[in-house]
């Protein structure tokens, strides 16, 4: 009786010392941050998809890293910004945090492993997952994204294809016909104009190419009216590090939190602008957490005596 398969599952990986003491995105961080990243890299080595940070397929939470980490959720948000903002690691199309070298030495590994199993010569097969001295989480290069890489390293590489007649050869891998290339869509391009105003609105002027795409994609699902409104009656806090970069607001729709667009506006009421001042603060210092304090909820004292 044949034992049942196993997922085949990575309990090590080659790490590269040299590459992380000098790797310039990191030497730009905090020690705090760079001890951040080393908990990350441990979930995305034993995440489904080896490089992006998820639970089961989900992304993870500044919440819930704090909790795998031991640490708070203010601490949590201010060493990922500290990392995004030297270019640590990438964000995908779907919001997904992943680690660009990790991403590409699970791409070599699966080049390599695809070549062997098809009986391909390993001296013949340059292995991009060496120490490139590039560090540990090397540049995009170009339009590069996870994936890219696997297709051009596939198209280098010309591993040993057995022929017609040989004992292993198998009809289906047959070499076939290149086939014809095929336009995909373009990415959608934000109208420039209205990205401009966005980016004059927001009060935290940070990762502005990351933004314009943010904007874009996020002009499918609102309005340019919507997100000003949104930015209009958010009460930002005075200290910039509790205001989320442009990208990861967009990114996360905080336009659409409860409260944000709540009516009446606040120039129709009459309010305790001291306390709603101190609640918003307040509100702030703790990650925007629970809905947005509004002037309604502080009238004057005469009104309320009254």
């Amino acid at each position: 009786m044949s034992r049942p398969t196993r997922k085949k599952r990575y309990g090590w990986s080659k790490f590269w010392w040299k590459d992380w003491q000098n790797d310039l995105a990191l030497k730009s961080c905090s020690y705090a941050a760079r001890g951040l990243w080393m908990e990350m890299l441990a979930i995305m080595h034993a995440a489904d998809r080896i490089g992006f940070f998820e639970i089961s397929g989900r992304k993870v939470s500044e919440k819930q890293l704090a909790g795998l980490t031991n640490g708070s959720d203010r601490e949590v948000r201010k060493l990922l910004a500290e990392l995004e903002e030297n270019g640590v690691f990438s964000v995908d199309e779907d919001g997904f945090i992943f680690s660009r070298r990790m991403v590409r030495d699970k791409e070599n590994s699966d080049i390599s492993a695809e070549h062997g199993r098809k009986g391909g010569n390993p001296a013949l097969v340059h292995n991009d997952a060496e120490n490139d001295g590039e560090g540990v989480n090397p540049p995009v290069k170009g339009q590069d994204k996870p994936g890219d890489k696997l297709k051009k390293l596939e198209a280098r590489n010309t591993p040993i294809v057995p022929l017609p007649g040989d004992e292993f050869f198998d009809e289906a891998e047959r070499p076939s016909a290149p086939k014809p290339k095929t336009r995909h869509a373009s990415k959608p391009q934000p109208d420039e104009a209205a990205f401009e105003q966005f980016w004059a609105a927001y009060p935290r002027k940070v990762g502005k190419p990351k933004a314009r795409r943010a904007f874009a994609k996020a002009l499918g699902s609102t309005s340019l009216e919507t997100l000003l409104a949104a930015i209009a009656v958010t009460p930002w806090s005075v200290d910039p590090t509790y205001i989320p970069h442009p990208a990861t607001w967009l990114n996360n729709e905080r336009w659409a939190d409860d409260g944000v667009l709540s009516e009446p506006a606040a120039d129709e009421v009459k309010y305790d602008r001291a306390a709603y001042d101190d609640a918003a603060r307040q509100w702030a210092k703790n990650g925007y957490e629970g809905l947005s304090p509004r002037p309604e909820h502080f009238p004057l004292k005469a009104l309320a005596d009254g």
